[in-house]
């Protein structure tokens, strides 16, 4: 079934600017959470002291691919919906599941599962949902304590201010814009090893979209907790 994804900046009267993310398998809606524009690391980044673990990691977009990003099912395995839907699974395991945790719970065994099948469906390419050496891989990326996301370190550039300025907002005030990320895969010394170039078009009210750094560079690397 082809993923429904959508990343949708919005806002509430009287409040600030927020963004909504939502998570969409098919016709189930398995996340939907809404963070303050003050605080958004896409538009004021570092400013996470606020956030618990788990939200940190939902927020982090710098090694991970969102929707509009997005070419084919082939990006499944780098995309955001991909780590995300590990670390769901891993929070629960580790949390409650493993035999080690001091909250162990052999009735959340059930959730978990859940949540590992979703991480199958999320990370996978069609061709491979039901390998076997791929659902070893998620089982592993799920319940092994030293496991690590991998995903490409992902860099975006936006347009100057001047040239959003000159965008011509819809009704609702909103506007499209199209920028440009590139991936980059290191090796364990931290060297480039390849690198690739995409480009995509976000669309939120124009204000949100003004205030996006012409170049976000160099993001640092948030690894999904395990406790």
């Amino acid at each position: 079934m082809k993923h429904k994804m959508k990343r949708t900046i919005w806002a509430q009267p009287g409040k600030e600017w927020g963004v909504l993310f939502e998570r969409v398998t098919g016709f189930a809606l398995s996340m939907i959470f809404f963070v303050p524009m003050a605080t958004c690391p896409t538009a004021l980044p570092g400013a996470q002291g606020w956030a618990t673990p788990m939200q940190k990691v939902y927020m982090d977009e710098s090694h991970c691919l969102v929707s509009p990003e997005m070419r084919s099912d082939n990006d499944n395995p780098i995309s955001c919906y991909c780590r995300d839907a590990i670390a769901d699974a891993r929070y629960v395991y580790f949390t409650y599941v493993s035999v080690a945790s001091p909250h162990s719970d052999p009735n959340l065994m059930g959730p978990f599962l859940a949540l590992q099948r979703n991480a199958r469906q999320e990370c996978s390419r069609a061709a491979e949902r039901l390998d076997s050496d791929f659902i070893a891989k998620i089982e592993s990326a799920t319940t092994s304590k030293d496991w690590q996301w991998n995903g490409p370190e992902v860099v975006r550039t936006y347009p100057p201010d001047k040239v959003i300025r000159q965008i011509k907002p819809d009704s609702r005030g909103w506007i499209s814009v199209g920028y440009t990320a590139v991936l980059l895969w290191r090796d364990s010394r931290g060297q480039v090893t390849k690198t690739e170039s995409l480009s995509a078009i976000e669309e939120g009210p124009a204000e949100f979209m003004l205030s996006k750094p012409a170049s976000q560079k160099r993001p640092a690397r948030n690894v999904p907790p395990n406790d």
